[in-house]
Parts: C-alpha cells; sequence; structure tokens
C-alpha cells in the first residue's frame, strides 16, 4: 500500500535518479550515484554524488473529502570533490543548480504533486579547500490526498 505522500518521494527519488550520466553535458554535468529516500549514510560518503531526501513536519487542512498536505522536504545532497575538480564553492554551486533545475522541470512530479516550491537553500563548507561539500535544498510539496484514504489521490 503505497500513500500519496510515499509516492511524491518515489517522483522527486524518480526524477533526480533521471539525471543523464554525461558529466561533459552543459544541462547536468553530474550524475548522482545515490538517491535514497531518508538520510544519507556513512557508506554514501565514499560515492562523489549522493542524495538523501528527508521529510520535515508535514501540516495538514481538512475540507471534507479532501485533505491539502504541505509536505516540507529537504534535499540533503553530498559531494567528494576530486583532483581536477573545480574549487569546493564552485562545485557546491553547481549540485545546487543541478537539483534546483531537476526539481523544478516537473513541479506537479507527473500529476501527484500541485506544487513545489523551493523555500530555500544552503551550502555548508568550512574551508574553501574542503574536500567534502554538503548542500541542502528545502522545498514545500502542495499535495491532495482523500481524506478517507491517504492512498488516493484528488
Amino acid at each position: 500500500m503505497l500513500t500519496v505522500r510515499r509516492r511524491v518521494l518515489e517522483a522527486i527519488k524518480a526524477q533526480l535518479e533521471d539525471l543523464p550520466n554525461n558529466p561533459n553535458g552543459a544541462d547536468y554535468p553530474l550524475h548522482f550515484s545515490v538517491v535514497e529516500i531518508g538520510p544519507l549514510g556513512k557508506a554514501e560518503t565514499r560515492k562523489q554524488y549522493a542524495v538523501g531526501i528527508e521529510t520535515g513536519p508535514e501540516k495538514k487542512n481538512t475540507r471534507f473529502p479532501i485533505t491539502d498536505c504541505r509536505l516540507p522536504v529537504t534535499l540533503t545532497m553530498r559531494m567528494t570533490v576530486n583532483r581536477g575538480d573545480e574549487k569546493s564553492a564552485l562545485e557546491a554551486e553547481k549540485l545546487l543548480g543541478v537539483a534546483q533545475k531537476k526539481i523544478l522541470e516537473d513541479i506537479t512530479l507527473g500529476g501527484l504533486a500541485i506544487d513545489v516550491r523551493e523555500t530555500g537553500n544552503e551550502v555548508f563548507l568550512e574551508l574553501y579547500e574542503d574536500r567534502m561539500v554538503y548542500v541542502a535544498l528545502y522545498l514545500e510539496v502542495l499535495y491532495r490526498h482523500n481524506t478517507k484514504d491517504p492512498t488516493q489521490l484528488v
């Protein structure tokens, strides 16, 4: 049994997995090695590009028979900067830009959502020479389901 919420998360995952594996591509110059629903584990630090899809407290408003949902989603991205890559800060900006562009390509997530909005973003660097880059992209997903059945899209 998949709720609409779970299908929304799976759709975000599919969008991020759908990046072409073409490091020289102008639109998408990187490909995520790992895309997971939930926080990233320690093993993913060995991958060059990884993203975890995490959720925050969901808000709901019921107008029978419809429940409107506002789901905060954070894309937590990690990148290992290798020799030959640009400086860490520039790689972080590239990583953020790719995720923003890909998510905003389909703000209905294939018809599951009413809207996907970016509410903010953050780059975490301690030193300019950092080899590990962390980026967070904050989203809000608006979707609806049947009040009596969270698996039924309305």
